[in-house]
């Protein structure tokens, strides 16, 4: 069975749950960096 990676907030650096509400968005400067919020 895989293992469950959660993505991490970039403010908190708490684990985001499946059942929260994130928002995954590209890096504005440079575009390469997956942000979570």
């Amino acid at each position: 069975m895989p293992l469950l990676r959660m993505p991490i907030c970039t403010s908190c650096h708490k684990p985001i749950a499946p059942y929260e509400r994130g928002v995954r968005f590209r890096c504005p400067n440079c575009g390469e960096v997956d942000i979570w919020r």
